[in-house]
């Protein structure tokens, strides 16, 4: 898929696949889906809702447009940022978050071979944070959970 609010680009972008695919004689890989949108912003906040596995910038504003970008698996800033690079050699990884899962999920790193645990020491916070906690446990329907956290309240606020 290619996103530009840049129409000429697009109409080159297809000769050029077009071009491409009748030289091999077989179909080009490449973008099947060519989407204009009225303005740079419109291409990008499409692109955040799509939270593509790969996505490349292109053109002028690319560098100034990258840090805008939150949700992509890889970002691959310039025209000379092929996306084969992070697949193989450039430092990033071939195994992306796919199916728009980079609006909550990042590339495999180490870290997901390591485990993890929270440790929670709540000490003198117990008064403040069950009266906070246990209106929202409470409203969720965790009655109990609610009363955990209240239990651990005696009649001066204190725990």
């Amino acid at each position: 898929m290619a996103v530009s609010h840049d129409s000429a680009l697009l109409d080159a972008l297809s000769h050029a696949l077009q071009a491409l695919a009748r030289e091999r004689a077989t179909v080009a890989r490449g973008p099947k889906v060519l989407i204009d949108t009225d303005a740079l912003d419109t291409s990008l906040a499409f692109s955040e809702a799509l939270a593509p596995e790969h996505l490349q910038l292109i053109g002028a504003e690319a560098e100034a447009l990258a840090p805008r970008v939150t949700r992509a698996g890889c970002l691959f800033v310039g025209a000379a940022s092929a996306t084969a690079f992070g697949d193989y050699v450039a430092g990033s990884n071939h195994t992306l978050p796919t199916d728009g899962a980079a609006r909550f999920a990042s590339g495999l790193t180490v870290a997901h071979f390591r485990r993890r645990m929270a440790e929670v020491r709540v000490g003198g916070a117990a008064g403040a944070l069950a009266r906070a906690g246990a209106p929202i446990a409470r409203a969720e329907g965790f009655l109990v959970h609610g009363e955990s956290m209240t239990a651990r309240i005696d009649q001066n606020g204190s725990p």
